[in-house]
């Protein structure tokens, strides 16, 4: 029973950071949602797993533990590929020296300058002062760089 009490209050406190942590970042609600949900199954698969291996059935904790870990791990990951692409190309954009504030670029039907490169999506400015908010990946593959105009 002390071990179903401790699994509830370190999964309650371990959630309500987790959303605390979301909550600050542009995720979805509907996204952090899912996250905490999925933590929470984590966590308590995790303290079914303890508790087996209490009472003896260490081969069956390590074998659930494990299993269930991989599993979601894959499933998060998969879910989430946009954003980790996302983030591989905002580092890689940033790092290029030719794409930077200021430049002008085209990307599909929309020409204009870039005012800002952030780490998962990047903002153009049209000539009708639009902006337009681009993932990272997409503008990795497609942007075209123009040539300055002085």
């Amino acid at each position: 029973m002390f071990i179903a009490i401790t699994a509830k209050f370190v999964i309650n406190f371990i959630t309500k950071n987790l959303i605390l942590i979301l909550s600050r970042t542009n995720i979805k609600t509907s996204e952090t949602d899912f996250f905490k949900k999925v933590v929470e199954l984590v966590l308590w698969f995790l303290f079914a797993a303890l508790i087996f291996k209490i009472i003896g059935f260490s081969e069956l904790a390590l074998i659930m533990g494990g299993a269930f870990t991989a599993i979601t791990s894959i499933i998060i990951l998969k879910l989430t590929s946009d954003l980790f692409i996302d983030i591989i190309a905002g580092i890689l954009i940033l790092s290029d020296s030719n794409l930077k504030t200021g430049k002008r670029v085209k990307f599909r039907r929309i020409e204009g300058e870039i005012i800002s490169i952030g780490i998962r999506k990047t903002k153009l400015r049209d000539c009708r002062r639009n902006i337009h908010i681009i993932p990272n990946h997409v503008i990795d593959k497609e942007v075209i760089i123009l040539p300055d105009q002085d």
